[in-house]
């Protein structure tokens, strides 16, 4: 039914998030999942980016490439200046706290609608695929929170080549205009010149424009991708739009999928409007065994309709264009649309986790615990509600609400959003926040560049834009080794790691506890380490040259600053016992970022981006107190060294520059439905990061 062909995709989504798929020392197969794996791999660096490029097969020829002309900005303040994308989003900063309850949406009727599957040999066109509980170490709690309770339908599966669906409950509050999207691929209209080239084609708009609502379909070819896919669902049995889609079930269930042109050709042509279809940006692929792999791991549960109909009264405007006699309709449609826009009720930024709810009870899972409302909960726990849970309703804040709103008012004495009333009208502003432009203004004041040995430390910002990923550079520290005009080199000083390099001079052993640089680098033992030391005695007797020292502007070199050496320069320091063999920090793997002709791409980008900030540290106090505390961090050796670990980084951190370098008041931004500070949550998900990735305690076990 569906055909394939191949199109190039970029996985891990392309914001700032600046996900590492290389990671020092850990095994990521053991906790990747619900993405398609790599086939023929590229690698290359960005920033501080390792992106994976991957030729993938793709779904059907009902999902789309487009281009989105509309001009927003990612969130997070992820990418650099230097990349060049067809479209972006606006910045999330989404300053207010909302508290509100989970919605009444489950069904009434007690009888089961969908079963749970034996395996992957039953899956079929219109089947679900749930993700299970995993545990707090779990992959989805990480690099990809959008995956954590995830409802996926299944549109094309063939087990000897690729599985294909798109997220149900990811709906987000994005709306397109006809004009913002452009349509790329080469078989959107017809080629007169029978080449089918996919350059850039732009579809003739009508003279009316159709706003369109956008559900975020799964990562590949996600709205955030360079090159983004499109497909639409619907419910139309129209001769008309039966003659641009394909029955999802059977043709009697009447729920379809379409084209976006052959959705907007229905529109154009009066036969519907654009609020009868779900449109989905994006959607989830596994190429051939990976979901059984992942099924046989334990991450997904199987499910499939058991009734093709439920028959429900239909009101709305929309049963007009179904068959005359037709007074039912499948289930699924009713549930999309409870968890949708067109659900007036209904929170983005809940995550859909009432969705997943619903279909788990419904399955008969007792042991899944029940989703409450926050007020519902016992207070006096820091976490009331799960880690994960907390963790991908950030995500959908920070991604699924492009629509940035100001209240005016509407906190109630203990900060939580209580909502409007005709005293607290709600008023759009400026999609730039204030903190961006004193960045600007900052850079422009002076625009003088960052020197290596300089000490960097990541975004100070309560709203982090490293919660929901790429969680290693929250408050780092990081040393700035190199800046040319080709790329920017640096080390993060804070993440001491479970192993260890031994040192035997004269019948005697040294340790020393090696550190995680950063995430470039071949990823193993051959990769090379860097020893540095801050001590004056060792800079008096000429032990190692100064890391600002430079061939090109040797008059930029500080005799005083932060030095770096090599084994041979250990060695002799120990012998001659001139200091003890902990005055050295080793540190293997670093930080790469790239730069582009004419850009202001590098760390520069970095700074720029507020991704991360110069503390402006030379020969202070300040500074001898910051690597006291780095010095102090022993090997990661149990959960208890972790975290001392982890308070002397934090310690280290705040030691380079206070609590906010910009000394910026920032209004305190809770997790949606919860009384958990944003600034918290990124902590937990640093700590959990250091667990996985430093301990080696990536467990990823069902918990269902």
């Amino acid at each position: 039914m569906l055909s394939k062909k191949h199109f190039y995709s970029i996985y891990h989504q392309k914001q700032a998030s600046m996900e590492v798929q290389c990671m020092h020392g850990t095994n990521e197969a053991a906790i990747r999942s619900g993405t398609k794996q790599p086939s023929d791999v590229k690698l290359w660096v960005t920033r501080v980016s390792i992106l994976v490029l991957s030729i993938l097969s793709s779904p059907s020829h009902f999902a789309q490439s487009f281009a989105i002309s509309k001009s927003l900005v990612p969130p997070s303040r992820c990418l650099s200046g230097h990349e060049r994308v067809s479209f972006s989003f606006q910045t999330k900063a989404f300053h207010e706290i909302v508290q509100t309850h989970s919605l009444a949406l489950f069904s009434t009727s007690n009888a089961p609608y969908i079963r749970e599957l034996d395996g992957v040999d039953d899956l079929q066109e219109g089947s679900l695929v749930l993700s299970r509980v995993e545990s707090s170490l779990g992959c989805h709690d990480l690099r990809q929170p959008y995956f954590h309770k995830a409802v996926i339908l299944i549109l094309d599966h063939d087990p000897n080549d690729f599985t294909q669906g798109v997220l149900l409950n990811r709906a987000s509050d994005l709306t397109l205009d006809d004009r913002d999207i452009v349509c790329m691929d080469g078989d959107c209209d017809s080629d007169d010149d029978g080449d089918g080239n996919d350059a850039l084609k732009e579809d003739p708009v009508s003279a009316f424009s159709s706003t369109w609502r956008i559900h975020f379909g799964g990562d590949i070819g996600g709205w955030y991708e360079e090159v983004p896919q499109l497909l639409c669902v619907h419910m139309i049995s129209s001769e008309a739009a039966l003659a641009v889609s394909d029955p999802i079930f059977h043709f009697e269930d009447g729920i379809f999928i379409t084209s976006f042109p052959g959705a907007r050709s229905l529109v154009e042509s009066g036969e519907a409007t654009s609020d009868d279809f779900y449109t989905f940006s994006g959607f989830c692929g596994w190429e051939r065994d990976q979901l059984q792999r992942e099924v046989d791991r334990g991450s997904w549960c199987l499910a499939s309709f058991t009734n093709t109909k439920e028959t429900i009264l239909v009101e709305s405007e929309s049963s007009s264009r179904r068959n005359e006699s037709d007074d039912s309709r499948h289930k699924l449609a009713d549930l999309i649309e409870k968890y949708s826009w067109k659900n007036s009720e209904y929170k983005p930024q809940s995550g859909g986790l009432e969705f997943w709810h619903e279909l788990m009870h419904n399955l008969g899972k007792d042991n899944v615990k029940p989703l409450l409302p926050y007020t519902a909960r016992e207070d006096g726990s820091d976490h009331p509600q799960p880690f994960s849970d907390l963790m991908v309703k950030e995500w959908s804040t920070q991604r699924l609400i492009v629509t940035k709103k100001m209240k005016s008012n509407g906190y109630d004495d203990g900060g939580i959003y209580s909502g409007l009333n005709d005293n607290n009208c709600e008023e759009p502003v400026s999609q730039i926040d204030d903190a961006d432009i004193f960045r600007v203004l900052k850079a422009a004041a002076t625009p003088t560049p960052v020197m290596q040995g300089s000490i960097l430390r990541g975004s100070s910002s309560p709203s982090s834009p490293y919660v929901t990923s790429s969680q290693l550079f929250y408050k780092s520290t990081i040393l700035l080794l190199q800046d040319t005009p080709e790329a920017s080199v640096g080390v993060m000083l804070n993440l001491p790691t479970k192993d260890a390099y031994v040192l035997r001079l004269e019948d005697k052993d040294y340790h020393f506890t090696v550190r995680y640089g950063g995430p470039s680098g071949k990823g193993g033992e051959e990769d090379p380490y860097f020893w540095f030391h801050d001590c004056d005695v060792l800079k008096e007797e000429g032990i190692g040259l100064p890391v600002s020292f430079s061939n090109a502007h040797p008059e930029r070199s500080d005799p005083h600053g932060i030095h770096v050496c090599d084994i041979e320069d250990v060695r002799e320091a120990v012998q001659r016992k001139l200091v003890q063999a902990d005055e050295f920090l080793l540190v293997q793997g670093f930080c790469l970022w790239e730069k582009e002709a004419e850009s202001a791409g590098g760390v520069t980008g970095q700074l720029l981006n507020g991704n991360l900030e110069d503390t402006q540290l030379q020969t202070t106090k300040q500074r001898e107190s910051l690597w006291r505390s780095l010095l102090d961090q022993k090997q990661t050796i149990s959960e208890d060294r972790l975290q001392k670990n982890f308070e002397l980084s934090q310690q280290a951190w705040k030691n380079s520059g206070g609590e906010s370098v910009n000394n910026l008041s920032e209004d305190i931004r809770y997790v949606f439905d919860s009384n958990v500070e944003v600034s918290k949550l990124a902590d937990d998900a640093l700590f959990t990061w250091m667990k996985i990735f430093l301990l080696g305690n990536a467990f990823y076990l069902a918990e269902d």
